[in-house]
């Protein structure tokens, strides 16, 4: 499956080891694609991910099965649509 993320957004990825996402660029955390490969790899980025995508189901489940806790850590900012 062919990557939907940027040449610099891959390059950014693997120079920071999916680690420090505080140190991300902001587009890059506003940008749906690039915020679902740091969530799937990194949990704890739902923490830093743009406010916009924190209420995304596949993001908030990709984050979760990666650590367990990671609603814990920002309970307050991520939105639960009601089904």
């Amino acid at each position: 499956m062919k990557s939907k993320l940027t040449l610099e957004q891959r390059n950014w990825l693997q120079e920071n080891d999916y680690h420090s996402p505080e140190n991300a660029p902001a587009e890059y955390m506003k940008d749906r694609n690039f915020a679902l490969e740091m969530c799937k790899e990194n949990g704890g980025a739902l923490a830093y991910i743009d406010l916009s995508l924190r209420g995304d189901e596949e993001i908030v489940l990709a984050a979760v099965k990666n650590q367990g806790n990671a609603l814990e850590c920002r309970a307050g900012s991520v939105y639960i649509p009601s089904r």
